[in-house]
This record gives C-alpha cells, sequence and structure tokens, in this order.
C-alpha cells in the first residue's frame, strides 16, 4: 500500500487519452470538467483495483481515507467508471465461510510450504 494518489493520477491521465482521445479539455469548460471526472473515476478505478490484488478487505474505505473523500463518493466514482467506461471492477476479496478458511489454512499447513515455515 505504498501508492500514493498522484500515481494513479498519473497513470489515469494517461489511460483518459486512449479511452477518450476526442476529449480535449482545452476547447471549453465542460469538456474540461468531463476530462477531470474521467481522470478521477480511472484513478479510483485503479486504486482500488491494486488495493484489492494486495488483499485490502475495505479498499472503499482506504481510498476515502487517503483522499478526504467519503465512501459513497468512492462507490458512486467506481460504478461511474465501469459502466460509463468499461472498467472492470476487482471483486472483494472474500472467502467463502470459516469452514473453508480452516480447510484453506488445514491445507496449507499440510502442504510441503507449511511444514518448512514450522
Amino acid at each position: 500500500m505504498t501508492a500514493t494518489p498522484e500515481r494513479y493520477d498519473t497513470e489515469a491521465q494517461q489511460r483518459a487519452r486512449q479511452i477518450r482521445p476526442d476529449l480535449n479539455p482545452e476547447t471549453s469548460k465542460g469538456a474540461a470538467r468531463s476530462h477531470r471526472a474521467l481522470i478521477r473515476q480511472l484513478s479510483v478505478a485503479a486504486e482500488c483495483n491494486a488495493l484489492r490484488a494486495e488483499g485490502v478487505r475495505n479498499a472503499t474505505q482506504v481510498i476515502a481515507d487517503r483522499r478526504g473523500i467519503t465512501v459513497s463518493t468512492v462507490r458512486m466514482l467506481l460504478h461511474r467508471a465501469s459502466t460509463e467506461h468499461g472498467i472492470t471492477i476487482n471483486e472483494q476479496p472474500t472467502l467463502p465461510s470459516l469452514k473453508g478458511a480452516m480447510r484453506i489454512v488445514a491445507d496449507w499447513y499440510a502442504s510441503s510450504e507449511g511444514r518448512a515455515v514450522l
């Protein structure tokens, strides 16, 4: 979790040019607003996917805390990125049940990797 929102903003600017090359923020105020909104959506989506790939359970809360916005705003940005621009948001990492989690842990301990740790 060492990446900063600024890094995601830089990546989002590059991606925005690929997704909407026709959107030039210098043509009008409306285009500038649309461009900023697109960059923000792409940035939050990239940050959320990175956090979920790291196994962070509540990525939306982490993003909200980092950026100083509400969780509902983060969810809205993720929803818009998904529906308006087709950005895939990774699912929240979950375990099926406590019994399933215990089986996973038991299997790991029984493996050669788990025995090496013990």
